[in-house]
């Protein structure tokens, strides 16, 4: 039988036909029981420490917004899955004259959603956060002057909520997976090192051949370099 791998099944007159399972396996998994999605977005206000004049400036960057702390998910009461963590926001005012201001904020976020089934027996919540994108800047309060004070960062969020339990099931498989290849080295790795043997210099010849001189006189002393 051919080895079988992961991908998509080979159409057959617009039919995919994938090959018979091999076996039944028992696999333990986390099943997926109810779940909702949810897309808001979150409004994070930075307060100028000096009013800025709007003529001053070109245009305000949202620069980042990333989770900084882990996604914490509980069940306060029946029916209803909470979310919290932490997103740092970056955003930069960029003036006419070329120079910038980077405005730097973490805020905490907690959301509430319903769903049915929470706080059933053995149903544990799950939550994840795919998805948090920086919209736009914009100055949104100003001063008897007309001059900026506050900008407002609108950051998007996608939630994936989801109650599961962990189960047993009998699934149809094609046993365990084919042998991977073999990993190829990263860019930027190191060469191997193979250093020559023996780790010395070369041998030479540094002492000169001893000749036997016949006659009796003792000239004595060490001859070396002469």
């Amino acid at each position: 039988m051919a080895v079988v791998r992961p991908g998509k099944c080979p159409v057959v007159s617009g039919v995919p036909q994938c090959p018979p399972p091999t076996e039944i396996d028992c696999i333990k998994v986390k099943k997926v029981l109810q779940e909702c999605k949810e897309a808001d977005v979150e409004k994070v206000i930075f307060t100028l420490k000096e009013p800025i004049s709007q003529d001053m400036i070109d245009r305000i960057d949202c620069l980042s917004a990333a989770i900084t702390t882990p996604v914490t998910c509980k069940i306060p009461k029946a029916g209803r899955v909470s979310a919290e963590f932490d997103i740092k926001v970056r955003s930069r005012i960029v003036f006419v004259n070329g120079s910038f201001l980077t405005l730097e904020k973490t805020v905490h976020v907690f959301k509430s959603i319903r769903l049915s089934r929470a706080g059933e027996k053995m149903l544990q919540c799950d939550v994840e956060v795919p998805l948090v994108a920086c919209l736009e800047c914009f100055v949104s309060k100003v001063n008897e002057q007309g001059k900026a004070t506050e900008i407002t960062c609108c950051i998007g969020k996608l939630f994936l909520f989801k109650l599961v339990a962990e189960v047993q099931l009998m699934v149809p498989t094609y046993g365990y997976c084919a042998e991977p290849p073999e990993c190829q080295d990263a860019l930027g790795e190191c060469p191997e090192f193979e250093p020559p043997w023996p780790p010395y210099p070369p041998q030479r010849d540094f002492f000169p051949t001893v000749v036997e001189d016949d006659s009796d006189e003792d000239v004595g002393g060490c001859s070396c370099g002469e």
